[in-house]
């Protein structure tokens, strides 16, 4: 059972990039993703949840399929270090902001991050299954 097969069938409709991962940390469901558009880009996101009796964890998925070079989305991290983790020949920026981990990359034309609490094997994982590992 793939936690993101909901998502994978979105993003297939508007790439042909491997971009979603079919591994998440276990317990996490899908929210239904949403496609918004702009001038400069297109984005779908998904949202992800996993309750306990403590709390609810969630991861957040994005991607911006960007139209033009001039498009470079920011994000925020906080003052520990960036850990890049290249996987077919792509770097994917693993940070830290807020508590939170975020992992961001960018395949052809599309920007990906994921965001959320999880670990530095986790976020490893995450993106090994990307493509398939």
């Amino acid at each position: 059972d793939i936690p993101t097969k909901e998502l994978i069938e979105v993003v297939a409709v508007y790439s042909d990039n491997k971009l979603v991962p079919q591994w998440l940390p276990d317990g996490y469901v899908s929210e239904e993703p949403t496609v918004s558009g702009l001038d400069s880009y297109m984005r779908i996101e998904a949202d992800f949840y996993s309750e306990n009796t403590d709390n609810v964890n969630k991861i957040y998925i994005d991607y911006r399929f960007l139209s033009d070079d001039d498009n470079k989305p920011l994000y925020e991290k906080d003052i520990k270090e960036v850990r890049e983790y290249t996987v077919h020949n792509i770097s994917h920026y693993i940070m830290t902001n807020l508590d939170n981990r975020v992992i961001v990359w960018r395949n052809g034309d599309v920007e990906g991050s994921i965001k959320g609490d999880f670990s530095l094997a986790e976020a490893k994982q995450i993106i090994n299954s990307i493509y398939g590992e």
